[in-house]
């Protein structure tokens, strides 16, 4: 997470009185590196890392703080699947190691060789619990997972934040905002 960003969540976060109990989730969690912060930051509550590729999940699994937990997959609208290219599997685990990098965005697209991850709904994966924080990095896929997160965000109003490119994809970010704010959030620029 980009220090401006962190530095005003935690602001936001003590105007409210601090994060309420709950469970926090990192989806698009890449390496680990956010999520850790924010289990390291929140000890009292359990950090959800959702992240669909593989060479990352393993990382995170071999450096995981005991709040947090860790799901192979990415989010969406409904139970499913998708894929990303296998090379991903045979590089490092890193923060470099993305579906969407969009540097080589359009290469992983033409990839012959896929490696499947589950998509699921958010509401599923915290059914049980009170949902206080949701990070969005999932490369395009924001609209799709916050429609699978619709109830769970209509019940707890976590705060939210999402990764997007309001230049080099500017149509995707207007269709991110309006869907936001047609969920009765405001939207600010970090």
């Amino acid at each position: 997470m980009e220090p401006l960003l962190w530095t005003r969540l935690l602001a936001l976060f003590a105007a409210h009185g601090g994060l309420p109990n709950g469970t926090i989730v990192d989806s698009g969690a890449n390496d680990g590196t956010t999520g850790a912060m924010l289990a390291k930051h929140f000890p009292a509550h359990t950090v959800l890392c959702v992240e669909p590729v593989l060479t990352n999940v393993e990382i995170i699994y071999k450096t995981k703080p005991g709040n947090m937990r860790v799901v192979h997959g990415g989010l969406g609208e409904t139970y499913g699947f998708d894929s990303y290219p296998s090379s991903l599997d045979r590089e490092k685990g890193s923060i470099r190691v993305q579906i969407g990098a969009l540097q080589i965005y359009k290469k992983h697209r033409r990839a012959q060789e896929r490696s499947p991850f589950p998509i699921y709904p958010l509401s599923a994966l915290v059914r049980q619990s009170r949902l206080v924080f949701l990070h969005l990095d999932v490369e395009g896929a924001e609209v799709s997972a916050l429609r699978g997160a619709k109830a769970v965000i209509a019940r707890d109003r976590p705060f939210l934040t999402a990764e997007t490119f309001p230049v080099s994809n500017a149509t995707n970010h207007l269709l991110l905002t309006t869907t936001l704010r047609s969920m009765g959030y405001l939207c600010e620029l970090v």
